[in-house]
This record gives C-alpha cells, sequence and structure tokens, in this order.
C-alpha cells in the first residue's frame, strides 16, 4: 500500500474519530445494539425449544391430468410484473393455452420514474 493511501485511510480514521466524540450518545447506543441483539439471540435460543419436524410423505400427482384445485379455476388470474418482454408475454400464453384452462391472463407494466 503507497504512502498516499494510508494516509488518507488515517486521515478517514481521524474524521471518524472525532464525529463519535463529539456524539457519544449514539457511540453508547452503537455498541450497545452490538452487544445486546446477539446476546438476546442467544438467550432465547436456549429459552425456546426448536422442534424439527418431517420429513413429509406427499401424495404423488400424476403429470398428465391437473391438481384439483386447476378443474375449476373460476376467478384465477394468471399475472406477472413487469411484463414489457415478448418472450415473458409468451410463456405465459404457452402455459395458459397447454393447461387447457380458462385462466385470465393479465399483464401489468410498471414503470417507476424517477
Amino acid at each position: 500500500v503507497d504512502l498516499l493511501t494510508f494516509n488518507q485511510f488515517a486521515v478517514l480514521l481521524w474524521k471518524n474519530f472525532t464525529l463519535k466524540r463529539r456524539h457519544f450518545f449514539n457511540l453508547i447506543l452503537e455498541v450497545l445494539s452490538v452487544l445486546v441483539f446477539p446476546t438476546m439471540i442467544l438467550v432465547f435460543s436456549t429459552i425456546i425449544n426448536i422442534k424439527a419436524v418431517g420429513p413429509y410423505n406427499f401424495i404423488s400427482q400424476p403429470i398428465n391430468t391437473l391438481p384439483p384445485f386447476f378443474i375449476n379455476p373460476g376467478d384465477w388470474e394468471l399475472i406477472y410484473v413487469p411484463s414489457n418482454i415478448n418472450l415473458v408475454n409468451d410463456i405465459a400464453e404457452n402455459v395458459k393455452r397447454n393447461l387447457n384452462i380458462s385462466v385470465r391472463l393479465e399483464i401489468k407494466i410498471f414503470c417507476k420514474t424517477y
């Protein structure tokens, strides 16, 4: 590390030390938060018993039939945000067509302005 970089780092450390000295209350809160929150996590992890559950066994679903909740979708909507890409629109349309269900496909485009 060259001398200029070391001097810049030393000045930055001195500025940080000076600011911390001026805001002593904030310094105390920062140090306490670093000590208190991990201590709380350790204490709570010893108090609370975590029970591991599993493994789960699920009923196999054949791939040539739809799950029961897709048979009568009613007001199901397939929404993708953002969708200003034609490929995404084509994929969503193919999913709708290949499932052979009446799902309303709604493409929403949101643009943030800064």
